[in-house]
């Protein structure tokens, strides 16, 4: 099994018409059937927030811990419960992955997966995500 490594990793989420693009240093820890990808989120409305990516065969799990806390799944074609929890109290999601790829070899690759949101069993929008890692190289 290989090491842990830090990679490079890009975000880019659309939802209707907007498109937001994120790249930050992460690390890759590989484990026996998945592996995982933990990135700090840029300090914005996030706050100081730690993501883990669980990177699965057929199954993507996003946590979010620090100032914000939430956990979504995505599996493709099931509806799958998740949270966001606030200061006000705990606020269910539901996800619906319509499309998932994952095609990852020892933390490099590419994630891309497209999902209905739910929040209180409403319908929010649909979303598409798509994670890009490389190999982190210093120069």
């Amino acid at each position: 099994m290989a090491a842990n490594k830090e990679i490079r990793l890009v975000v880019k989420s659309v939802q209707d018409d907007s498109t937001t693009d994120q790249t930050v240093i992460a690390e890759w820890y590989p484990k026996e059937k998945s592996g995982y990808i933990r990135y700090r989120e840029a300090e914005s409305e996030m706050g100081k927030t730690t993501t883990t990516v669980k990177v699965g065969t057929d199954e993507i799990k996003i946590i979010r811990h620090g100032e914000l806390q939430s956990e979504q799944t995505f599996a493709l074609h099931k509806r799958l419960p998740g949270f966001y929890r606030t200061p006000q109290g705990i606020i269910h999601l539901e996800t619906i992955t319509h499309k998932l790829d994952i095609h990852m070899v020892d933390g490099i690759g590419r994630l891309s997966w497209e999902y209905e949101l739910f929040v209180q069993q409403e319908s929010v929008g649909s979303f598409s995500l798509t994670l890009e890692t490389e190999p982190y190289v210093v120069h």
